[in-house]
C-alpha cells in the first residue's frame, strides 16, 4: 500500500493526469450515485456560467487546484495565516486566473485574533470549544495568536468584483455566521450556490451550528439545501462536522 501511495502522490502532481484521475473518480460515484460535491459544484457552475468561483479559507489551495483544473473562469483564494498565504503565493503567483488575499472575511473591517493551532488547517478566528478540545486536541492545540487583516464579504466584493454571479466555498472553523453577517447583500443577491463545512457540536467558541446555518441560508438568503456529504467523525465515531451544499432553486443541478 505504501508503494500505491507514493506513486499516487506523484502522478497526483501532473495536471493531465490529475484531472484524468478525478473525473474518474466522479464518473464512478455519480454512477453508483454517491455524493460527489465537486461533481455537484461544476455542473452549477456549467448551469449559473459564474463571473467567479470564492475560495474562502484556502489553506495551501488544494481547493483552487481542484477549481482551476475544472473551470475557465476567475478564482479568488482568501487566507489569512502567514505561512499558508506563502504557500498560496509559491503555486498560484503566477497563474492569472486566480487572484490571492492575504485577509479573512468576517463581520467587519479591520483586524482580529487568529488562532494558530498545531495543524493550521484548523486556525480560527474563534477559541476553541469543547468539541475540538476534548475530540481533536493534537490539531487545535494553539501554537500562538497573531494579528490578522479582517474584511466583510460585501466591502470586499463592492472593490474587487465584477457584476454577474458567483459560487462560494467556504471553510472557515465555526465563524460561518459572521461571514454571512458581513456578506448578506452579495449572498442574497448574487451567490448561486454555496458549499461550506458546518459544525455538529460545539467546536468553536462563538460558532453557528450546522441548524442555525442552514435556517440562516434557506430563510434570510433564498437557498435550498442540495446536498450533505461524508462526516467528519471523532475516534468514537460520531458524527462533529460536515460539509454541505446550499444552491438557488435555478441552479439546482438536477
Amino acid at each position: 500500500m505504501n508503494t500505491l501511495r507514493t506513486i499516487h502522490d506523484v502522478l497526483i502532481k501532473i495536471p493531465w493526469w490529475r484531472r484524468h484521475q478525478r473525473r474518474l473518480s466522479r464518473f464512478i460515484k455519480r454512477t453508483v450515485g454517491a455524493p460527489d460535491a465537486y461533481g455537484d459544484l461544476f455542473a452549477i457552475a456549467r448551469k449559473a456560467k459564474p463571473v467567479s468561483v470564492l475560495d474562502i479559507g484556502s489553506h495551501n489551495g488544494d481547493t483552487i487546484e481542484r477549481f482551476v483544473d475544472d473551470l475557465d473562469i476567475p478564482i479568488c483564494g482568501f487566507e489569512p495565516t502567514p505561512g499558508s498565504f506563502e504557500e498560496l503565493k509559491r503555486r498560484y503567483a503566477f497563474n492569472p486566473q486566480v487572484r490571492l488575499f492575504n485577509c479573512a472575511l468576517s463581520n467587519r473591517e479591520g483586524y482580529e485574533n487568529l488562532f494558530c493551532n498545531a495543524n493550521p488547517q484548523t486556525n480560527s478566528l474563534l477559541e476553541n470549544d469543547i468539541g475540538n478540545n476534548r475530540f481533536f486536541p493534537e490539531h487545535t492545540r494553539h501554537l500562538k495568536t497573531i494579528r490578522v487583516k479582517v474584511r466583510t464579504l460585501d466591502g470586499w466584493a463592492s472593490r474587487y468584483l465584477p457584476a454577474g454571479l458567483l459560487i462560494v466555498k467556504a471553510d472557515v472553523q465555526g465563524n460561518e455566521g459572521r461571514l454571512l453577517d458581513g456578506g448578506k447583500v452579495l449572498i442574497r443577491s448574487r451567490v448561486a450556490a454555496i458549499y461550506a463545512e458546518s459544525q455538529l457540536c460545539p467546536m468553536y467558541k462563538g460558532q453557528i451550528g450546522f441548524g442555525e446555518l442552514h435556517e440562516r441560508l434557506t430563510g434570510e438568503c433564498g437557498f435550498y439545501l442540495h446536498n450533505v456529504y461524508p462526516c467528519l467523525q471523532d475516534k468514537k465515531g460520531k458524527a462533529v462536522q460536515l460539509d454541505a451544499l446550499w444552491v438557488k432553486d435555478e441552479f439546482l443541478p438536477l
